[in-house]
């Protein structure tokens, strides 16, 4: 994994909603880096970082998608998304984290993102 300082953006699931976030990975010069023929992968862990995973997306089935999208200025590169039905199944996990990792295609892994990750139960299952 190449060393970057991986920002910390705290998540909130909501159970039976679907949950999207479109991201923005940009280069140094500014402009948004494409991620086209990219992997990336983002894993939540109960308790700490050496915690069982509660959810894992990647590319493979749709969860994650990467690549240039949408048009300017609400162009993004990376679109995660959980269906309502996956987070209507989801546990609660209590105090959680997650990574969000991303591969180039010449195999140089990076961590992007971090930080505390929970899930907000419905009231009505």
């Amino acid at each position: 994994m190449t060393t970057i300082e991986p920002a910390h953006y705290d998540i909130t699931i909501y159970q039976g909603a679907t949950w999207t976030r479109a991201l923005r990975l940009i280069k140094s010069d500014g402009t948004l880096l494409d991620t086209t023929n990219w992997y990336a992968w983002l894993a939540v862990r109960a308790g700490g970082y050496d915690g069982p995973i509660v959810i894992y997306m990647q590319n493979v089935g749709g969860r994650i998608q990467t690549g240039l999208q949408g048009t300017a200025p609400d162009q993004y590169n990376v679109l995660l998304n959980l269906t309502a039905a996956v987070t209507k199944a989801l546990v609660d996990w209590g105090e959680g984290v997650y990574t969000f990792d991303i591969q180039d295609p010449y195999g140089t892994v990076y961590r992007y993102l971090e930080g505390r990750a929970t899930l907000s139960r419905t009231a009505v299952y």
